[in-house]
C-alpha cells in the first residue's frame, strides 16, 4: 500500500464518527506497515489533541457511553495509539517538529533567546539555518505525543469546566502507569529500548549557546551516560544507562512541569509583538489548577514510595523529582495566588498549595482518592522535618501572601468562608507550629556554614539543628534569591497581620450574623419568571438558613483556631475591656463611645465589607427592585450559558 493511498484513507477515517474512528484507526494500524503511517502520525494527533479535537475536556468520565469508552480505551497507555508510537520510536532518525510558538510564553522566550535550560532542550532544538534563530523541537514519536497532550490543556478558547473530565481521567491513567508509586516497582510496560542522541543528531548544527559541555549532566548520578563525544558512542551500548528503563517516565515529568508549571511573571514587561505573539495566557485557568494539583498529589504519592533497600533507578528518580522540581513548583503556585482573580475559583489554585505542602497525606497509593481526608487531621510525624524545612517559603511566604488575599475578600460567603476554614485546618495540625517554628529558630544559630552547602560536619556543635538551617538557608535563596529576608511565619510582624486580619474575620462575622437573622425572618420565595422559563435562580448572595448558619460556624471557629494557633487573646474581649476602662473620655464622649460600642455584637465598629470578585455577584442593594435585578440575572446567566455551547456545537459540526 502506497504512502498517498494511506493518508487518504487517514483522512476519511478522522472525518467519521470518533466511535468508528476509533475501531478503524486500531484496525489501520495493525494491517499497516508503521513505515507508511510515520507521515499521518502528527495528523492524527492534531485531530485528537487540538482545537476542539475529540473533546476530551468537555466529556464527563462518569456518563457512560460507548463513544467515550472507546476513545479511553484507544488512548490508553496500553492502546493502540501508544503501540503505534513505541514501533515508530525504533526508527531512530524519526524526529517532528514541534513549532516553539505552540509552548508557553515563557519557555519559548527562552528558547528563541538561546537560555540554555537544562540539556534536555540542548539536545531537541533546532536552529534554522538561514535565520539562525530556534524555531521549533525536534521529536520523536513518544515525545510528540506527550507534548501534544499536555499542550491540550492550555489554549483558553476553550469553554473553562468544572466536571470531572475524561481528560482528568487519561492524567490520571498517565500518572498512574508511568509514575508508578508501589514499593520495588515493575519497569514501566511495555519494554521499549532507549537510545541516547548520538552526536550526529540534532546537536550537530546547533550554536554553542545550547551546547555547553557542562550542560550535559545526567538526570540522575551517572553522568557518563550523556557524554556524547564522538569516539563514546560505541561504550554507551555497553554501559549501564539510568534512563534505559525509566526514560519515559523522566520525560513525562519533566515535559508536565514545562507546560502546565509555566508562569510568566514578565508578561506584563513584555513588548507587544512578543505579547501577542504567545498563545498562553499568564494566569492558568481554574481547570489548568485542578490538573496541576492532580499532578502534585501524585508526584507526593511517587516520591513516598522509592524504596531504600537495593534501590533502582525507578527509586532514584522518586527520591529526585520533588528536590528538582520545587523551584518550578514554588514560583507557579506564588506567582498564581498573587495574581488569581478575586472569585471563588481561587479555592482550585489554593487546595494545590494545600496538597503540595502537606505530603503525609500521601504516602499509601491505596488511600488515593477515598481516605486522603482522614489522613489530613493527624498529626505531623517529625519525620517531615527535613522536608518542611527544605519548603521553608512553601509555608511562610505563601502563607502570608493567602493571609492577604483573604483579607480582602468578603468571608460572609459560604465559598470564601469554606477557604479560610481550609487554611484554619492546616495549622491547627497537632505539631505543625512546633515543627515550623524549631526550623525557623534553627536560622538564628550563629554558625560558619555557607548556606549553599549541602553537607557539614556531623562531628560540631548543635549539628542537627545546623543541618535543619543549612536547608532552610537554601530553600530560601533557591526559591526567594539571596539577598531575600525571611519573616518567620509566628515572628512579631506576621502576628501583627494576624490580628489585623482578626478585625476582618470579626467584622464578617457581624454581617454572617445579620444575613442569618434576615434568612430567618424572610424565607426564599421562587420569582415568577424562573417558574415560567425554568431559568437557574441559584444566585451566589443567596443561601439557605441552613448555610447562613454554616457560615457563621465557621467564622467563629476560624477566628478561635487563629488566635490559639497565634497565641492571641480573644480580642473582642480586650476591646471591650478597654474601653469599658477607659478614663479619658468626657462623659458626653463616653456615652457615644459605648453606643458605638454595643452596636455591634462583635465589640468592633461595622465594616461594611466592598463587593470584591466578579462585579455581577454582588448582593442586591436597598435601591434596586430585587426582582427586576435577579430576573435579569438569570436572563443573562442562560445565554451565557447556552449561546457559547451552541456556537460550539455549530463550530464543531461545521468543521
Amino acid at each position: 500500500m502506497r504512502n498517498d493511498v494511506v493518508s487518504f484513507r487517514v483522512q476519511q477515517i478522522l472525518n467519521q464518527p470518533v466511535l468508528l474512528r476509533c475501531q478503524e484507526l486500531t484496525n489501520l494500524f495493525n494491517e499497516v506497515d508503521s513505515k507508511l503511517l510515520k507521515e499521518c502520525y502528527p495528523v492524527i494527533l492534531e485531530n485528537i489533541f487540538g482545537s476542539p479535537g475529540w473533546g476530551l475536556r468537555i466529556t464527563d468520565r462518569n456518563v457512560m457511553s460507548m463513544e467515550k469508552e472507546a476513545a479511553f480505551k484507544f488512548l490508553d497507555p496500553m492502546g493502540p495509539l501508544f503501540g503505534l508510537t513505541y514501533k515508530l520510536c525504533s526508527d531512530f532518525y524519526l524526529k517532528y517538529e514541534l513549532p516553539l510558538n505552540l509552548l508557553p510564553a515563557k519557555l519559548t522566550r527562552d528558547l528563541e533567546k538561546g537560555v540554555l535550560i537544562n540539556s534536555w532542550y540542548c539536545e531537541r532544538i533546532f536552529v534554522d539555518p538561514q535565520t539562525r534563530r530556534a524555531t521549533a523541537l525536534k521529536l520523536n514519536p513518544f515525545e510528540l505525543l506527550i507534548f501534544r497532550f499536555a499542550l491540550h490543556l492550555i489554549p483558553h478558547t476553550q469553554r473553562d469546566v468544572w466536571l470531572e473530565s475524561m481528560y482528568l481521567q487519561l492524567v490520571e491513567r498517565y500518572l498512574c502507569h508511568f509514575l508508578p508509586c508501589q514499593l520495588q516497582s515493575a519497569p514501566v510496560e511495555p519494554h521499549v529500548p532507549y537510545t541516547p542522541l548520538s552526536v550526529q543528531g540534532a546537536c550537530l548544527s546547533q550554536p554553542s549557546v545550547y551546547c555547553s559541555p557542562v550542560s550535559k549532566a545526567s538526570l540522575l548520578k551517572p553522568a557518563g551516560a550523556f557524554n556524547q563525544s564522538s569516539g563514546a558512542t560505541t561504550s554507551l551500548h555497553s554501559q549501564h544507562n539510568p534512563l534505559a528503563e525509566i526514560w519515559r517516565t523522566v520525560h513525562i515529568i519533566h515535559i508536565l512541569m514545562d507546560i502546565w508549571l509555566s508562569y510568566d511573571d514578565e508578561k506584563s514587561s513584555l513588548s507587544p509583538c512578543l505579547t501577542k505573539s504567545s498563545s498562553v495566557s499568564s494566569i492558568p485557568s481554574a481547570e489548568h489548577a485542578r490538573m496541576v494539583r492532580a499532578f502534585l498529589k501524585h508526584l507526593h504519592y511517587f516520591a513516598n514510595s522509592a524504596c531504600s533497600t537495593n534501590p533502582s533507578d525507578m527509586d532514584e528518580m522518586k527520591r529526585m523529582v520533588i528536590p528538582m522540581y520545587k523551584s518550578k513548583i514554588y514560583h507557579f503556585l506564588s506567582g498564581c495566588i498573587k495574581s488569581w482573580p478575586y472569585d471563588h475559583s481561587f479555592r482550585i489554585i489554593m487546595e494545590a498549595w494545600l496538597s503540595y505542602i502537606q505530603p503525609w497525606r500521601y504516602t499509601n497509593y491505596a488511600n488515593y482518592g477515598i481516605r486522603e481526608n482522614h489522613e489530613s487531621g493527624k498529626p505531623v510525624d517529625r519525620r517531615w522535618l527535613t522536608f518542611i524545612a527544605e519548603h521553608l517559603p512553601f509555608y511562610g511566604c505563601i502563607f502570608e501572601q493567602i493571609l492577604r488575599r483573604l483579607g480582602r475578600i468578603d468571608l460572609s460567603i459560604l465559598k470564601n468562608a469554606i477557604m479560610l476554614h481550609r487554611v484554619c485546618r492546616l495549622i491547627s495540625l497537632e505539631q505543625l507550629k512546633s515543627i515550623i517554628s524549631e526550623v525557623e529558630e534553627s536560622l538564628k544559630l550563629k554558625s560558619v556554614v555557607s548556606p549553599n552547602l549541602r553537607y557539614i560536619d556531623s562531628t560540631a556543635d548543635n549539628s542537627a539543628g545546623l543541618k535543619i538551617q543549612v536547608a532552610a538557608q537554601s530553600a530560601i535563596s533557591e526559591l526567594e534569591g539571596q539577598l531575600f529576608v525571611y519573616k518567620p511565619m509566628f515572628s512579631h510582624e506576621i502576628t501583627y497581620q494576624v490580628r489585623h486580619f482578626l478585625r476582618e474575620v470579626a467584622a464578617s462575622r457581624t454581617k454572617a450574623e445579620s444575613l442569618f437573622e434576615e434568612q430567618k425572618k424572610k424565607p426564599r420565595s421562587v420569582g415568577f419568571w424562573a417558574v415560567i422559563f425554568g431559568f437557574d435562580d441559584d444566585h451566589a448572595e443567596e443561601y439557605t438558613v441552613d448555610d447562613r448558619r454554616r457560615v457563621v460556624d465557621i467564622l467563629k471557629n476560624c477566628y478561635v483556631i487563629i488566635c490559639s494557633v497565634f497565641e492571641i487573646r480573644d480580642m473582642e474581649a480586650e476591646s471591650v475591656s478597654d474601653m469599658l476602662n477607659r478614663s479619658t473620655f468626657s462623659p458626653d464622649e463616653s456615652s457615644l463611645g459605648a453606643s458605638r460600642l454595643f452596636d455591634s455584637p462583635s465589640g468592633i465598629s461595622p465594616v461594611v465589607p466592598k463587593p470584591s470578585g466578579d462585579p455581577e455577584k454582588r448582593p442586591i442593594c436597598s435601591y434596586e427592585i430585587a426582582w427586576l435585578v435577579r430576573m435579569f440575572h438569570d436572563i443573562s446567566s442562560h445565554f451565557n450559558r447556552e449561546v457559547p455551547l451552541k456556537s460550539h456545537n455549530l463550530l464543531h459540526i461545521y468543521i
